[in-house]
């Protein structure tokens, strides 16, 4: 009875610590990704200088309120970044009304702020 109430609590503790585990994984990931500053915190036009990544995604979610869409992107090789789900400012908010959820969808973004922009 004992060894059984162990083997119990070994396997509950593994299943509890699967989610963190996962997220870490991810935050490890994504250490190198440049995320900006608070101090440069705003939606303007991209700069000439500004470096302008293309992928390609998937929408998951369009939140015209906050003028930002979700995507599920593919990787980003401008960024060494892998496949994930992130959400993106739209410069443009007349794009809002063109996207829908399960609609894949060619981007162009920049680094606005502390967040990206979609162009």
């Amino acid at each position: 009875m004992k060894k059984s109430t162990i083997v119990l609590c070994a396997a509950f503790l593994a299943i509890a610590a699967a989610p963190a585990t996962a997220q870490q994984k991810m935050m490890n990931d994504m250490k190198d990704m440049p995320m900006g500053t608070m101090e440069n915190n705003r939606m303007d036009k991209p700069a000439a200088d500004q470096t302008i990544h293309s992928t390609r995604g998937k929408v998951t979610k369009v939140d015209g309120s906050s003028g930002m869409v979700t995507l599920a992107h593919e990787p980003v090789g401008t960024l060494n970044w892998p496949s994930m789900t992130m959400g993106f400012m739209v410069m443009d908010k007349a794009l809002l009304e063109k996207l829908s959820v399960g609609k894949t969808v060619d981007f162009d973004f920049v680094q606005s702020g502390k967040g990206y922009a979609i162009t």
